[in-house]
């Protein structure tokens, strides 16, 4: 259907590739996503949760990525069907739940973000992944339901025990772990070395390879020996910087140029 939009990250990572989205949490207009763009990532990752982004700001960023080709994930501040759907009727190409800890979490969450038969997403037409073309609903529901990535977060202890019938469950696409709130959970908190958390880790892994589904990873993008270690582990898509971040790194770096030539002309 030639006006549908692709996932882009998820193409890329059916061929191999490994991939990387800009989490935003402050941007608030449209320009972060060409940054995104040129800094070479392959999607943004629109921080709902830990961020008073509303559902304006997340639409028009959405709209805006799939429009430079790179894809729009956003993360929901929690399982709430109605907030949802206005995520996903505005152009975002994955939903992202955190906290989840239950398969019942999990059922709650695909029957929010999937069409029938797979979930009970409400009907809608108009969708920005089509161009606002005329597309029938039947045609449209199908290709998104398969192209739309609903993504649990595995942050808990409970989460972990529970992995394995969590990764089974249909409609759940990709689990994204969430190595901060993880490793405090498991008392060694942002210790990304340690065993304990990379042995949890390692059993997420497995749980999405035994049902091929993707496995992502945050926190971890100023620890490259951690990175490369998911790497030969298979893990293919991890969250990047944050904008705040660079926006805070880029300031002090450069204040501290001005501040280092400038300050032998004070008396």
């Amino acid at each position: 259907m030639c006006s549908f939009i692709k996932n882009n990250l998820l193409e890329a990572i059916k061929h191999g590739k490994i991939t990387f989205t800009l989490t935003v949490k402050i941007s608030r207009t449209c320009e972060i996503v060409p940054i995104a763009k040129t800094s070479g990532y392959d999607g943004i990752f629109i921080d709902g949760e830990h961020s008073s982004l509303n559902s304006q700001i997340i639409n028009d960023l959405c709209i805006t990525s799939l429009g430079y080709g790179i894809s729009p994930i956003v993360r929901v501040p929690g399982c709430d069907a109605a907030f949802i759907t206005n995520v996903l009727d505005g152009g975002a190409q994955g939903i992202v739940i955190p906290h989840i800890n239950t398969i019942d979490d999990v059922v709650k969450c695909v029957k929010a973000s999937k069409f029938a038969p797979l979930g009970e997403r409400s009907v809608s037409s108009g969708f920005p992944n089509f161009q606002f073309s005329s597309v029938g609903f039947e045609d449209a529901s199908e290709i998104l339901n398969a192209n739309t990535l609903t993504i649990p977060m595995i942050e808990t202890k409970e989460g972990l025990k529970n992995i394995k019938s969590i990764a089974k469950i249909e409609g759940v696409d990709a689990i994204l772990i969430g190595s901060s709130d993880l490793t405090s959970e498991l008392g060694i908190p942002l210790d990304f070395k340690n065993p304990i958390y990379l042995d949890a880790c390692e059993r997420i892994i497995e749980a999405c390879n035994q049902n091929s589904i993707m496995v992502g990873i945050g926190g971890i993008q100023n620890n490259p020996e951690i990175i490369s270690f998911f790497c030969t582990k298979g893990v293919r898509w991890f969250l990047g910087a944050q904008d705040s971040s660079c926006l805070a790194s880029e300031c002090k770096r450069s204040g501290q140029i001005l501040r280092s030539i400038t300050s032998k002309y004070l008396s």
